[in-house]
């Protein structure tokens, strides 16, 4: 059960690091044409590349920006959602795995303890058919309905 566990644990954080650096990646290409424009300047400016469309009711070109890392917060909080329901999934998948995994020792437990619960289960059946016994002979004696009464309050 342990190797499932630290599967998991390794392909759960394998695929929440691929998927928040894949993310910023994805947002870092709106900053090209910024970037160009201080490393290879033309004669005018290139066009804003808006990270997702979207109108905040200022200037694009004044506000980029702000705008730039107000969507890198908010796509990494949604991809923080994405990422757990995915890891929480793929947890189950390997408990689930590990399970069927300890399902394939079945037999060598049965054959491990079948002797031993066959001796619990006769030694039950001796000591209960003996307390029941007692009971029989117990209930015809004249405190019998004070003892039920009492074991019946407790």
């Amino acid at each position: 059960m342990k190797r499932y566990a630290k599967n998991g644990r390794r392909y759960s954080l394998g695929y929440s690091l691929y998927c928040f650096i894949s993310a910023f990646l994805f947002l870092c290409m709106s900053l090209i044409p910024p970037l160009l424009d201080i490393v290879l300047p033309l004669n005018e400016s290139r066009p804003i590349l808006p990270v997702h469309p979207g109108y905040y009711f200022v200037d694009e070109k004044e506000y980029f920006f702000y705008i730039f890392w107000h969507a890198v917060v908010v796509w990494e909080i949604a991809v923080t959602g994405i990422v757990a329901h995915d890891c929480m999934l793929l947890t189950y998948i390997e408990h689930v795995c590990s399970i069927f995994a300890l399902g394939g020792f079945a037999q060598l437990i049965e054959d491990t303890f079948s002797i031993t619960l066959a001796l619990q289960i006769a030694l039950n059946t001796v000591m209960i058919s003996i307390t029941l016994l007692q009971v029989r002979i117990y209930l015809l004696s004249q405190d019998s309905i004070r003892h039920v009464l009492y074991t019946a309050v407790i």
